[in-house]
This record gives structure tokens, sequence and C-alpha cells, in this order.
């Protein structure tokens, strides 16, 4: 199957430890996350924690996980400065070779003495301050004269601040495009803002009518290259104003950090397109980070975690959802400023391979170069994919090439294998050992017939090994109707994986249009509630041009595998059927070896031919062959 969209989150300077070059900047010592859990006694997280953010660095409150269930590292930022805007260009691609230019002691008078002309007011202010302090300081005063707050930040910014019922909305945004016209070359600051308030003296409050008018990127981003290839780039919050709209297809502002979650939340379940969801969750640095408040930071923290798996509840099976930062803002620091840090990178979903540490990746931009590279748009040259590091890929564990990486160490062939019990008088018993063997080598699977799922489901919990059932099982002649209903009751009984029979039959029969439909309602029934499906073909009732139609019917009903046998017929696997099958689905389906394979020297058979998953009841066999080289007494049927 392949990936869909891309869902990427970005938590506003969650940094994660002070970069190599920190001096240059001022942050030594800087570690927003580490130091904020010093500062509050310890961070408790515990979606992000299962996640493996406690494997990134070494966390107060958070330990690190022997099976994370994402992918997990972090990455270095090579552009020349720290503040948000550079740090989303290189996240998409772009690498800025020079810092935007700042004002510790206000603007000089050849910036500010023609933006007071031109908007005909004089101005209050002009240095650098907290948003929240300068309208309390000079609040009073603007509304009394009508002169705009004018203030700066540690960041590129020239920043306006007016009160709603003195100036409104529209002339404050005019007054910002104003500005935005005189801040060029030498001054040519990363954004002009609009920070509205209201209140009364004492009690001003900042509105959610913010508005940034940012520089457009020097050059095209990977939301550029996705928008010229007819995809999604979809912006949540502060996107689209980050990037000057450029490259963005749709987009939504938001108002604060759980709007910025419920509305992504809702573009993952509206905006259905291949492509990109891009978030800025903003509070972490606009309210605690700048304001230096680490129990505020903690908190804000704790309350995206309390919000993460109603985000991976949406996520739909072709989705992978990336969650990072764009730069550091310790707020245990003197500074208020953005710090220069790595940023961590966690990334889910079915399709991505759990547990795979990337390491440090040499720039923001390596994220970039990966979308790019899956969802197969104009590469970005700024950055290094590790795509391959990082899916499910049909020939590839972990960036490795399947008998690469089980010949590092020959027990991971169980990995790759469905431990299956098929037999009509298999007792509880009899799948309770077989389940015992799965926990204990790691099996990827344990394949049973529907009746016995509830009770594998419950022996296998919280062990990472599935549940898989088949449907339709061995004939493959009964009704989609009924095949649909043995679907939804074993995946309702705890089933992670079904495998189906087709209607050999029909196939024989050249009854095209039945074959598919029924592959096709099964595929999107087991697809509907999130488990993947396997597509039995039984390979000894057909012959190699039959063997290669229903594959490519099968692949156009959606499978996610084709597998050669039930172990029921008069034949299984033979590494010919399944170099055959690998052929003619390509990279767009797996192929699942089942019936015959019975000793290590036939897994390697298979797999060499292009099988990445193995169905057998000898799989304790397998693998005790595969760590002793001598062959294990294992059962004699296929089932």
């Amino acid at each position: 199957m392949n990936v869909n969209r891309f869902i990427v989150i970005v938590l506003d300077s969650v940094g994660i430890g002070e970069l190599p070059d920190a001096a240059n900047f001022g942050d030594v010592g800087s570690h927003t996350l580490g130091n904020t859990a010093v500062a509050v006694g310890g961070l408790h997280l515990p979606n992000l924690e299962k996640m493996g953010l406690g494997n990134i660095a070494l966390l107060p409150g958070l330990k690190p996980q022997e099976k994370p269930t994402a992918v997990y590292g972090k990455m270095v930022e090579v552009s020349a400065g720290k503040d948000t805007t550079i740090g989303h260009w290189e996240l998409m691609g772009v690498l800025s070779k020079r810092p935007f230019p700042t004002y510790p002691n206000g603007f000089p008078p050849e910036v500010l003495e023609p933006f007071e002309k031109a908007v005909g007011r004089g101005t209050l202010g002009n240095y650098p301050a907290s948003g929240t302090a300068i309208i309390e300081e000079l609040g009073e005063e603007h509304m009394r004269t009508g002169r705009p707050i004018v203030y700066t930040s540690g960041d590129s910014v020239f920043q306006i601040a007016t009160h709603e019922e003195i100036i409104p909305i529209d002339e404050l945004y005019e007054m910002c495009r104003t500005a935005r016209k005189i801040l060029v070359g030498q001054h040519e600051v990363c954004r002009v803002i609009a920070r509205p308030f209201i209140g009364q003296p004492g009690r001003f409050t900042r509105t959610a009518n913010r508005h940034d008018f940012s520089i457009s990127p020097p050059e095209p981003t990977l939301l550029d290259n996705l928008k010229d290839a007819g995809m999604m780039a979809f912006a949540v919050g502060k996107i689209n104003d980050i990037f000057a709209g450029q490259g963005i297809t749709g987009y939504v502002y938001t108002q604060d950090n759980m709007d910025g979650v419920d509305k992504t939340i809702a573009a993952m379940r509206e905006q259905r397109e291949r492509g990109l969801i891009f978030t800025n969750l903003v509070d972490f640095d606009a309210k605690f980070g700048h304001r230096n408040n680490p129990q505020g930071y903690a908190d804000a923290l704790v309350e995206f975690d309390r919000r993460l798996p109603e985000i991976l509840a949406a996520m739909a099976e072709d989705d992978v959802l990336v969650i990072t930062a764009d730069h550091g803002n310790d707020p245990t620091t003197p500074s208020t400023d953005h710090s220069r840090e790595y940023v961590p990178v966690l990334i889910t979903g079915q399709q991505v391979q759990a547990g795979v540490n990337i390491g440090v990746r040499d720039s923001f931009a390596d994220l970039a170069a990966t979308i790019a590279d899956v969802l197969g748009v104009e590469p970005i040259f700024a950055g290094q994919s590790f795509k391959n590091s990082i899916l499910k890929t049909l020939d590839h564990i972990n960036g490795q090439p399947l008998l690469e990486w089980i010949a590092q160490d020959p027990a991971r062939v169980a990995r790759i294998i469905d431990h299956t019990l098929l037999k009509a008088n298999a007792t509880q018993a009899d799948v309770a050992q077989v389940c015992a063997e799965a926990r204990e080598y790691d099996f990827a699977s344990v394949c049973v017939n529907a009746g016995h799922v509830e009770f594998v489901a419950e022996q296998l919990a919280g062990t990472g090994v599935k549940t898989c059932a088949v449907v339709g099982f061995p004939l493959g002649a009964t009704l989609t109707e009924v095949k649909v209903a043995e679907t939804v009751a074993s995946i309702m009984a705890g089933a992670d994986e079904i495998d189906m029979v087709i209607n050999i039959g029909a196939l024989k029969a050249q009854n095209d249009e039945l074959v598919e439909d029924d592959i096709a309602a099964v595929v999107a029934t087991a697809h509907d509630y999130g488990a993947l499906c396997k597509v039995i073909i039984e390979t000894s009732y057909l012959s190699d041009a039959e063997k290669e139609h229903v594959c490519r019917i099968a692949v156009r009903a959606g499978a996610d595998y084709v597998k050669t046998s039930t172990g029921f017929s008069g034949g299984g696997a033979t590494p010919e059927d399944v170099a055959l099958m690998r052929r003619t689905v390509g990279s767009k389906a797996g192929v699942k070896a089942s019936g015959g394979v019975r000793n290590y020297a036939d897994a390697l058979a298979v797999i060499t031919a292009g099988a990445n998953r193995i169905g057998a009841s000898s799989g304790v066999a397998i693998v005790k062959e595969a760590l002793t080289g001598q062959k294990a007494a294992g059962p004699a049927s296929d089932y």
C-alpha cells in the first residue's frame, strides 16, 4: 500500500538540546525539553513516551522504550538563523544562507519615519518587548493618542499592536502592508505582525486576529512541488503566513494549541487528497517560551499529549504522522528569545517501521526530501531522504534488504512469519501453545480460524504480535456477504489482519467482475476497520496466466498482499510462483508464501524469490534451524 498523506505537526519551539554552534547564537546550555523537565520535576507525557521521545534524549520523567511505537531521532538546523520562518522553510527543504535582521535597539529612523508618514500617525514604543508587557505599559496611552505601538523581539519581526476599538482590524492590516513595503533590502525583516488587543487598562487581552505578513521563500519549497504535482498542501495555524501563501492549496487559522489540534483532526477527516497537512501549534513558543514560564510550557506539553490519541485515531491506514519542531525556546534561561537547538522527530503510521532510530539528521530539510521521495514529487535537493529507513517496504526492513537484515540475525526470520494453526480439530490448548510460541519467538502474527480469534487476541495483548483470521477458508466459494460478515466479526473479536480466499471457481470461469467485487468487498471492509488484508489465490489450481491475472485483480481491489495457498489444496508455495507474483504486483502489494514452507532453507528460497511474509505451521522449526543450522522437527501438515 502506498502512503497517501503526511500530517506534519510542528510543536513550535520544542527543542531538544543545544546545537554544536549554539555559542554563536548565545544559547550555550539551552535545552527546551530537558531544562523544562528539570524545572517542573519531570515531564508526564505517556503517549509521546510510548512513541520514543525519551529515546531521543534523557528527559526527567520519561523512560526510554524497549519497543517505541514510532520512528525517532533528531534533526540539525543548518540555516543561518533560529527563527520560526527559517525553521519552517528548512523543514520544507529551503536553506537560508543569511540571517534576517534583528533590532535589539529598536528600528532606525530610515524605517520608522517613512512608516509614520505613510500611516499618518506617530508611534509608541520602538524597542524589544514582550507583547503582553508592552500593551500593559503603553496601551492606555495608545487609546488616548491613537498612536500604534511598534515593537520587536529577539526575532526578525516588526510588530504593530493596536486596540480593536481604536484602530479597526482592517486599518491595522493595512498598516502592516505598508510596513512590509518599507522593510526591504537591509531591513527586510522576516515578518510584520499585526497584534490586535481589546479590554481596558490593567485588563488588556490580545485577540485571535493576529496576522503575519511574511516574506516569500526565496526558492520553491516542498509545498510548491506538491501543488505543482496536483497534490494537497493544506495549512493549519500560522503556516500560511509563514510561507506567505506560497505553495498552499488551502488553509485555516487557529486560536490556540487545542484549536489547532481540533482543526488538524478536522482536516484529516475532510481533506482526503494525496499530499500534506501541515500544522503549527504556536502556544509553546508564544505563551510560555518567550515569557520564561516552564510550568506553563510543561502543562502545554501535557495538554498536547492528552490529545495525541485522538490524532492517531483519526489517521487513515495510508497516513504518516510526523511530530517535530522548528527551533528551541528554553523557558528556563535568562533569554526570552529562541534558542539554537536540535529538534525531535517522531514518525508513525501503519506503513512505518516502528522503533527505528534514524539518529541525527544533517538538516531539517531531510524531512522534506523524505516526504517528496515517498509521495513521488520533485525531490528536495537540500536534504537526504530517509524513506528506506522508515517505511515498511516489500524488500527492506529498517532500510536494509530483507535477506541482508535476516542474515545479520537469522532469528529475525520470525518477524515475517505468520505462525499458523488451522486444523479442524485444534483445541484451545493447542491454540494457547501456538500463542506461547509466538510470544517467545516474536512472530509477525498468529493465524487461526475465526472461532479462535478472541482467545488469540487476549493471549497476544501487549506483545506486538498480530492476530490474523482466515475468511472464506479454505474453499473461497462462500457468498461475498458472508465473507464480509466474517471479516467484521473477526475484527470485532480482535483480528488485526484478514487472509481471505478468492472465489476460485469464478476465476476459472473467467467471471472477473465477481472475483474483483468479492475481493474488493472484503478488502474495503478490513480497511474500514483498520485491518490489513491478504488475498489467497490458491496457486496450485491456476495456470501462470491465471496467477498473473488474479494478482492484477487483487491489486486493483486494494489488497495489501497476495498469498499463494491455503495449505489445504494439492500444492503450496514454490519459489517460481512467488517470483511470478512479485513480478506481477511489483511494489503495489506484498507477497505471502504459504503452504510447504517447513524449514529455514524453504524460507530463504521464497524470500529470495520475492516473498516478504511467510505463512507456516512450522515457524518454530524454521527459527530453530536458523539459529542452529540443524533441521528441527516441525508439524507434518502445513496447517
